[in-house]
């Protein structure tokens, strides 16, 4: 990753990953990941800033699930990110932020869920269990936050929203992943004293997706 300034307001920061697998009997795979960020300072108390890159996610070995059927690794997936973000702080007391994402999955894995309950000590040997084939997926939305800076004080918090949907493509219709929550709020503040520092944190976010049962026995 490297780091350097364009003029007085601009600031890139262009990185490369390379991620490289190599495990017994099968053949070895490495993956190259661009990244760049640019900030632009339009005041001294406002910040524009774009991000990009390219992130893989390979499987690990523990990760393989004979009970599903797996007996070999999977494909290393792929996403592609976009954020782009305004800061604002107009003093040393408070700081708003508001961002805007967009990710994009197009080299998935099949995937096993429980259908009618996720939660259960061992999903697997429930008679739900089904596979799902997406051939992408989409995460998109945008968050907002406060900051309250401690500054010379005692007491701090953050507060932020976020609306988001998360989808698969299957069969060529979009359907809402499992944990998709298409309002999530959190909070946290913390007072510090001395040698102590007390947080209270708490969140909130709409309910997941489930499907409905087909009938009452």
């Amino acid at each position: 990753t490297l780091r350097f300034k364009v003029g007085e307001r601009v600031t890139l920061q262009p990185g490369l990953r390379i991620d490289y697998q190599n495990v017994s009997n099968t053949r070895s795979r490495s993956q190259l990941s661009p990244r760049l960020s640019v900030l632009y300072d339009a005041t001294p108390a406002l910040q524009l800033r774009f991000s990009f890159g390219d992130f893989h996610q390979p499987q690990a070995v523990y990760e393989i699930a004979p009970v599903d059927g797996e007996s070999a690794l999977l494909n290393v997936q792929r996403a592609r990110h976009w954020i782009t973000g305004l800061t604002f702080a107009p003093g040393d007391r408070y700081r708003f932020v508001v961002e805007a994402f967009h990710k994009q999955m197009r080299r998935t894995n099949r995937r096993h869920v429980n259908l009618f309950n996720p939660h259960m000590l061992i999903p697997e040997l429930e008679p739900d269990r089904v596979a799902v084939e997406a051939n992408r997926a989409v995460a998109s939305g945008i968050e907002l936050s406060v900051t309250r800076l401690r500054g010379e004080g005692i007491w701090s918090w953050t507060g932020n929203y976020t609306s988001g949907r998360t989808r698969d493509r299957v069969d060529a219709r979009w359907i809402p992943r499992r944990f998709d929550q298409q309002h999530t709020v959190n909070l946290i503040s913390t007072w510090e004293g001395g040698r102590w520092t007390f947080s209270v944190a708490g969140a909130w976010h709409s309910g997941w997706a489930l499907t409905k049962l087909p009938g009452v026995l």
